[in-house]
C-alpha cells in the first residue's frame, strides 16, 4: 500500500475539483441561476407526466418516439418524490459533480500530468454552456456524462486490464444507446466490431481478451435488439425511434414553399412533406387526411391521445409512426433529384 502522503497526494486534485465546483455553483445560484423543470411538461421527447406517474412501466412499453430510459428516470422521480424539480435538481448537480472527475480521471489515466489535468478540468468546469445544461431538465447532460463515463472505463481498462471497467465501459454504452436514439444500435455492433479487432491485433497473445470483449458486448446489443424488436412489432419500424423520418426531413428540406409546391407538383413529394415545410412537429390535426393518421391503430394513452394534460402535442402518437414513414420515402425521393 503506498505511503499516507502519496495517496493524499493523489485525491488533492480531486478534491480541488469538487471545491471549486461548489464554490462556482453557489456563486452562480446567488446570481439567480436556478434549475428549469418545466420542459417537462412541454419537451416534445417526454411522455405525458401523468402517465408517468400513474402508469410509468405500460407507457414507457408503448413509447416509440424514443428510447426509454430518460423517460423512465422521469417517472422514478415523479413516483418517488414530493418535490420532483428539487430531486431534479439534486440529481443534475450530482452528475454535475461527477462530470468534471470523469475527465480529470481520464486525462490522468492516458498520462497527462495531474496538474494540467486539474487545469483542463476546471477551465472545462466552468464552461457556460455546460451549465446551462446543468439547469435544464434534458437529457443532453446525461448523454455528457454516459460519453465521459464510456471513455474513462475503457481508458481504465486498457490500463488496467481489470474486467469491473470492461463491464462499466458496455453498461454505459448501452445507458447511451437506450437515452438517445442518435446511437443506434448498428453504431453500437460496428463499434464492437471494430475494437475487437483491434484487441485481437494489438495482443494476439492474450486470446481470452478477444473473447471476453466480444461476449461483454453482448450487454449491449441484445437489450438495444429487443427494443428494436418490440418496435418492429407493435409499431412496424427497426430502431429505438419512429422520428427517423421526420428527422431526415428536416435535414433533406432545404426549399421554400414555393419549390415544396413544385416538387409536389412533379409528384416527387407527398401532401404531408408540402404541409409539413420546415416544421413537421406539428399538431395531427393540422395535416391532410388527419383522420387517416389520427384512427391508427393503437392500445394505450401513451400513444393514442393526440394531447398532453399540459395541452402540448403528443408526438408519441402512432399517428406520427406513419407521418414519419412518409416523410423518410419524401426525404428520399428529394435525395434522389
Amino acid at each position: 500500500m503506498p505511503p499516507l502522503s502519496s495517496r493524499l497526494k493523489r485525491v488533492e486534485p480531486g478534491l480541488l475539483i469538487l471545491f471549486i465546483f461548489a464554490v462556482s455553483r453557489l456563486i452562480f445560484f446567488i446570481q439567480g441561476v436556478t434549475f428549469h423543470a418545466r420542459p417537462l411538461f412541454f419537451a416534445y421527447q417526454y411522455l405525458d407526466p401523468v402517465l408517468l406517474q400513474d402508469d410509468l412501466l405500460r407507457s414507457l412499453f408503448y413509447l416509440n418516439s424514443q428510447p426509454p430510459l430518460f423517460n423512465l428516470f422521469l417517472g422514478l422521480v415523479l413516483k418517488c418524490s414530493p418535490d420532483y424539480s428539487l430531486s431534479y435538481e439534486i440529481l443534475f448537480k450530482t452528475i454535475g459533480a461527477l462530470i468534471p472527475l470523469l475527465l480529470y480521471g481520464t486525462l490522468v489515466t492516458t498520462g497527462i500530468k495531474r496538474r494540467w489535468a486539474a487545469i483542463a478540468t476546471i477551465v472545462f468546469m466552468l464552461n457556460p454552456s455546460l451549465m446551462l445544461y446543468e439547469n435544464l431538465l434534458y437529457y443532453t447532460y446525461f448523454e455528457a456524462f454516459f460519453v465521459l463515463l464510456s471513455i474513462f472505463s475503457l481508458a481504465r481498462w486498457c490500463t488496467l486490464n481489470k474486467l469491473p471497467y470492461l463491464v462499466l465501459f458496455w453498461t454505459s454504452l448501452l445507458c447511451l444507446g437506450l437515452t438517445r436514439s442518435l446511437f443506434h444500435p448498428v453504431f453500437f455492433l460496428i463499434t464492437a466490431g471494430l475494437m475487437a479487432i483491434y484487441v485481437r491485433l494489438r495482443r494476439p497473445e492474450r486470446k481470452h481478451w478477444y473473447r471476453i470483449f466480444i461476449v461483454s458486448s453482448s450487454a449491449v446489443l441484445i437489450p438495444l435488439f429487443l427494443l428494436c424488436m418490440k418496435n418492429l412489432l407493435l409499431f412496424g419500424f427497426f430502431g429505438t425511434s419512429s422520428w427517423q423520418g421526420i428527422n431526415l426531413w428536416t435535414k433533406v428540406n432545404g426549399y421554400g414553399p414555393e419549390e415544396l409546391e413544385a416538387y409536389y407538383a412533379r409528384g416527387v413529394i407527398s401532401v404531408y412533406a408540402l404541409k409539413a415545410e420546415l416544421q413537421p412537429f406539428q399538431p395531427l390535426k393540422n395535416y391532410p387526411e388527419f383522420e387517416e393518421l389520427k384512427n391508427t391503430t393503437c392500445p394505450h394513452p401513451a400513444c393514442c391521445t393526440e394531447w398532453k394534460s399540459s395541452g402540448k402535442p403528443n408526438f408519441n402518437h402512432v399517428g406520427y409512426v406513419c407521418l414519419s414513414k412518409r416523410l423518410w420515402k419524401d426525404a428520399v425521393s428529394l435525395i434522389k433529384c
